[in-house]
């Protein structure tokens, strides 16, 4: 049997237990005690603190939902991508932009949080009343997981920063928290040496503006009744006290609402960032038998640099860069459901790369169609495949040309050079996880 029809018979073996699970209650777990000052995200949602932290191997991690997929964190080496139904989630998601994922004001830039963040993330839970027990290389998983979910849902948390020195203040951004995508919390939290400047409330009116231009009409928060700090910043933001409960622990807590006005949303400044999508309106999901084709044509396009023409789809080089048996493509779709690029990890004979064992080390293929690339496509199919990978393997490669662009990209992600790769024009690439 030919490499092209093992890959479309291993999708199609698939059972609809294996690509097709049904989603989990989410979890939210204890949310972090608050300081004197910052409305924080639930765990679940700013760092996943209620999992457990056993080996990198079997460690028990969130399940994230991307569109129509989601990546399950389980024990052992049964970690994919599978297809779930649409839920009501999902649908809401479809029927809104993305919020802006770089912002900026008079002081401060915006942006969507990421692996680099992991050191002052790190500080901040230590702020917390108790501590953290997280790593910081814990928090740099948990990161890159919200980070991908953010791309799946459309909100998600921004870093702050102060323009004149790029210094990280903390965050702010939005989160389904306690209420729904449909009508989402704004959630913010500053590193308690920045409280007082007016940060907090500048950061948190221009993620008002950015959760309105999605086309939303109403957001919340919920702040506990004894956090006046927080509640001076929503009431500098026009939120209105809706009604009073208690939270997990007993405590008051008050839910508060805003809704959209005439000239809201209409004055977010993106800040230019090359690892931001310029199109949002792209979604996550696993691949399935349908893919086939545009699998074969991304495996065409990832054997020849841009201006090259492109090879046969049944060339033996396309043929051995598919996906084996049991590995299943991440595709980036848009809302018309059009795939526009896909990535998996596959195996050469002979490997560009081999472990310390004499393995093979998996070889990143990655494909986006003309037209689309430029648009952070590439760096969102790499964030989701690299938190599938960092679960069940230490290391990865890849083997870029010279003159290809994309060897920028792979630096930005983590890649560094490893010394020749295929070809006297080939570079070899490897990213290590852990």
């Amino acid at each position: 049997m030919s490499p092209c029809h093992r890959y479309i018979a291993g999708l199609q073996r698939k059972s609809s237990h294996e690509l097709i699970a049904q989603p989990k209650d989410r979890v939210h777990g204890p949310r972090p005690a608050h300081g004197c000052y910052p409305h924080v995200a639930p765990a679940g949602e700013l760092l996943g603190e209620q999992c457990t932290h056993r080996g990198r191997r079997d460690r028990q991690l969130p399940r994230v939902h991307l569109h129509g997929c989601s990546v399950t964190g389980n024990t052992g080496s049964d970690n994919r991508f599978t297809s779930l139904p649409a839920t009501a989630q999902e649908e809401t998601s479809m029927r809104y932009a993305a919020m802006a994922w770089s912002i900026t004001t008079q002081r401060l830039c915006l942006q969507l949080r990421d692996e680099c963040d992991a050191e002052w993330n790190h500080e901040l839970l230590g702020e917390h009343e108790g501590g953290t027990a997280l790593s910081v290389d814990d928090v740099r998983r948990r990161l890159a997981e919200q980070r991908i979910r953010a791309f799946g849902n459309g909100i998600g948390l921004l870093t702050i920063r102060r323009r004149v020195d790029g210094e990280p203040l903390g965050y702010c951004g939005l989160i389904i928290g306690r209420c729904s995508l449909d009508e989402p919390e704004i959630a913010y939290e500053l590193l308690k040496r920045f409280h007082g400047h007016g940060y907090a409330t500048e950061a948190a009116h221009a993620v008002m503006g950015a959760a309105f231009a999605t086309g939303r009409t109403r957001i919340w928060s919920t702040v506990g009744a004894w956090n006046a700090p927080s509640l001076r910043v929503l009431e500098k933001l026009g939120f209105d006290r809706h009604h009073e409960t208690t939270d997990e622990v007993g405590r008051p807590l008050v839910y508060l609402v805003r809704e959209a006005e005439k000239g809201d949303g209409l004055r977010v400044n993106r800040c230019e960032d090359p690892g931001m999508p310029a199109d949002p309106a792209v979604r996550l999901r696993a691949a399935t038998a349908a893919d086939q084709a545009f699998v074969i044509e991304m495996a065409r396009h990832a054997c020849v640099i841009e201006d090259w023409p492109l090879p046969d789809p049944d060339d033996d080089e396309v043929l051995s860069m598919l996906p084996a048996p049991g590995e299943v493509p991440i595709i980036a779709e848009d809302l018309a459901g059009e795939p526009v690029g896909a990535v998996w990890t596959w195996h050469n004979d002979p490997p560009l790369r081999v472990d310390a064992s004499g393995a093979s080390v998996p070889e990143l293929c990655i494909g986006v169609a003309p037209g689309r690339r430029g648009a952070g496509i590439g760096g969102m199919l790499l964030d989701a495949l690299f938190a599938r990978c960092a679960q069940t393997m230490d290391v990865m490669c890849t083997n870029v040309h010279l003159r290809n662009p994309a060897r920028h990209l792979y630096r930005r992600k983590g890649f560094k050079l490893a010394g020749q790769g295929r070809g006297p024009l080939g570079l070899a690439m490897i990213k290590e996880f852990g």
